[in-house]
């Protein structure tokens, strides 16, 4: 019982990410959308040019 009890939340922990990928293929959940919004995000602010007036020296 002791055995069943330490493996089986770590094969849940384990299989947790691809079972998560799996369903939201089918339906897109708020965290990968997230995601997604973030990365465009991070991709849009690098192509900015930042003015050297901008930033202040401190």
């Amino acid at each position: 019982m002791t055995l069943i009890s330490t493996l089986l939340p770590l094969i849940f922990w384990a299989f947790y990410g691809v079972l998560s990928r799996a369903i939201e293929i089918k339906r897109p959940s708020m965290s990968g959308l997230m995601a997604r919004q973030r990365l465009r995000w991070v991709q849009n602010a690098v192509k900015r040019d930042t003015p050297i007036d901008g930033v202040k020296a401190i």
